[in-house]
């Protein structure tokens, strides 16, 4: 880590060291009253030893006391509220806490009274035209603040990203996966031929390829992250190849089938649109625009501030030393008695000089080069305090801010690694077609990607009253799935979730009455449970569980929510698979058994082969058939 120390040489420090000490805690005010007090205190006492001083140089003493000191010092503290602002409102954008805006308020009330002090000592000045520039730009400063703090409170305008995705995007994606729902609704009702099977393949294709297709798309959106960005242009390849074989002219519709392919055109035609839409506004739009405002806009113009204060603070120094300067010319023409006075006078002065620089000026110097590094990008600067004063505080400051810029730069980027992770267990996800192995796959990948204690996931039995456990990681949840452990719906944290199709976050479980702890897992302390859902349909439940309290935050929650959408896709996939495979195996045994009873020729023959084959279908061992005898009036034949 980088320091700046502002004694670089010990020989200096040595010979300084009990200066600074005893300046150390004293604040700039007071330190610029004792110095400039001295001078006073020795100019005046050699003036009453100089018989002859002229009245005039009395004049110019005065007016360096009465104008000059205070201006300097006016523009000096002004300089310095105004990077206290700085850091408050720089602060209050990276953390959005409410105790910066309560810093940055006070330093305004200290920064807003110096202007006036200043605008009254400008009023018999040259120097008016920078003043009124002071007055108009920290206006001009103060409005576009207000507008960014308001921004805070209006999403949509801050984050127009979000606001698109939740208001247009999302509704078009719905009505476009309702058409081709009922198209597969209604498919799945017509006669299980080769060509009805190879339709509903191609239907399920389509709805995954859109499906993949819009995650990636909002994904991009959110993040504006280019592998999701090439992610929706392989799904949109996919889509439309689909699309196309739906449209083949040898595919045949029924009547009810066009009326749904027909709305699902509609609902295609009205989404088609916003992809273009959602890049233009993922790539030309900032993700906030109170930070954009403040780096266009509050930064330059605050440089230009600061850039007004310290010219009127050198303007201010430079003639209280070219106003003494005089005086002691004067004193010195008035009396030659006086020069050794005026020389001393001269050498007192650069001696609290220097002290002043070194303890004032230098500091603000090297806080200026600290600035300069944190806006190139090292965070690792700090500052080495020495002193007690405005300027130590001020370094304080500097250091705790670069500190938690260091912190929220580290969460931003955490939180980069674990997208990308999820993104690699969604993709796999998206490739499993059989129910048990999409289960395993899951709760050992998020496992191994997040690092949680335990994972596992429920579904609802046929009766839709118990939550049965599918899947789990380890030993504990082997043992639950072979005991076949369930929790009854609205029992527990698990059940609530499945009832109320909603996420459920516990930061501590012991404080939590739902709770239901197992023995198996003793170390759990926090939980998030998720619901697998379609809409409002409940599949299951991702229950997540790690053994530090407060370890599972939003960021866990928000990732695990677009997890539980992938599992519910992969699940329903995977039984459509299932149930597509099972009437295709019927159909081809039902195919074979007719095949062989047409190459009998007698009834005895078609019995024999359909008992052998139905044995053989339901591997029975034992299989038997009966026919009845009627005689003329129609009764059995015993």
């Amino acid at each position: 880590m980088r320091t700046i120390d502002p004694v670089d040489k010990k020989v200096k420090r040595r010979r300084s060291f009990r200066l600074n000490e005893i300046l150390s805690g004293v604040s700039i005010g007071n330190k610029l009253r004792i110095g400039f007090g001295l001078l006073v205190f020795m100019t005046v006492s050699l003036m009453s030893i100089a018989y002859m001083a002229s009245s005039r140089a009395r004049t110019s003493f005065e007016m360096t006391l009465d104008e000059r000191l205070p201006m300097a010092q006016a523009a000096l503290e002004a300089e310095s509220e105004m990077n206290d602002m700085l850091a408050s409102i720089q602060g209050y954008l990276a953390l959005q806490d409410q105790h910066y805006l309560d810093e940055f308020e006070a330093s305004q009330v200290e920064f807003e009274s110096l202007v006036e002090e200043m605008n009254a000592y400008a009023m018999s000045e040259s120097s008016m035209s920078r003043h009124m520039l002071l007055n108009t730009r920290f206006g001009e400063w103060r409005q576009l603040l207000d507008q960014m703090v308001a921004l805070q409170d209006d999403s949509a305008a801050n984050q127009p990203a979000t606001q698109l995705l939740t208001t247009e995007v999302q509704p078009a994606e719905s009505a476009v996966l309702q058409a081709i729902d009922v198209l597969i609704e209604e498919q799945s009702l017509r006669q299980h031929t080769r060509a009805n099977m190879e339709l509903t393949q191609m239907f399920t294709e389509y709805k995954s390829s859109f499906k993949l297709m819009t995650n990636a798309l909002d994904g991009y959106l959110t993040t504006a992250e280019p592998i999701f960005k090439e992610q929706y242009e392989a799904a949109s390849a996919d889509n439309d190849q689909a699309w196309e074989s739906m449209h083949d002219e040898n595919v045949a519709y029924a009547a009810e089938q066009e009326a749904a392919l027909n709305q699902l055109t509609e609902a295609r035609d009205a989404f088609l649109p916003l992809p273009e839409k959602m890049i233009a506004v993922a790539e030309g739009t900032p993700a906030r625009e109170d930070l954009d405002m403040y780096n266009r806009q509050l930064a330059p113009i605050s440089t230009e501030i600061l850039q007004i204060l310290d010219g009127m603070q050198s303007d201010h120094i430079n003639l209280l030393v070219a106003e003494v300067n005089e005086g002691n010319a004067r004193l010195a023409a008035s009396q030659k008695q006086t020069i050794i006075g005026a020389i001393l006078s001269i050498f007192t002065a650069v001696v609290l000089a220097t002290a002043i620089k070194r303890n004032i000026a230098d500091p603000v110097v090297w806080l200026t080069g600290l600035t300069s590094e944190i806006m190139d990008g090292n965070l690792d600067a700090r500052v080495f305090v020495t002193s007690r004063d405005e300027i130590g505080r001020l370094a304080s400051s500097f250091n705790e801010m670069t500190v938690k810029l260091q912190g929220t730069l580290a969460d931003a980027e955490q939180r980069a690694r674990v997208i990308e992770a999820s993104s690699q267990v969604s993709r796999r996800l998206s490739t499993i077609l059989d129910q048990q192995q999409l289960v395993s796959e899951v709760v050992d990948r998020v496992r191994d990607a997040f690092d949680y204690y335990y994972v596992h996931i429920f579904l609802l039995d046929d009766t839709g009253e118990h939550l049965v456990t599918v899947g789990g990681v380890g030993k504990a949840g082997k043992e639950l799935v072979e005991r076949g452990f369930k929790i009854p719906v609205n029992q527990g944290l698990v059940g609530r979730c499945a009832s109320t199709n909603s996420l459920t976050l516990i930061p501590d479980v012991t404080r939590d009455k739902d709770y239901l702890p197992n023995s198996l897992l003793p170390d759990t302390r926090t939980e998030i449970v998720v619901p697998i859902a379609v809409g409002d349909e409940v599949l299951g439940v991702l229950d997540v569980q790690h053994t530090v309290v407060g370890s599972l935050g939003q960021t866990d929650a928000d990732l695990l929510q677009s997890i539980a959408s992938q599992v519910a896709i992969g699940l329903l996939n995977a039984r459509s698979y299932t149930e597509t495979q099972r009437r295709a195996n019927r159909e081809t045994l039902i195919n074979t058994i007719n095949q062989k009873l047409l190459e009998t020729v007698t009834v005895e023959q078609a019995l024999q082969v359909a008992i052998r084959e139905i044995g053989r279908a339901v591997d029975s061992p034992l299989t038997m058939a009966r026919l009845d005898t009627l005689d003329s009036a129609g009764r059995p034949v015993q």
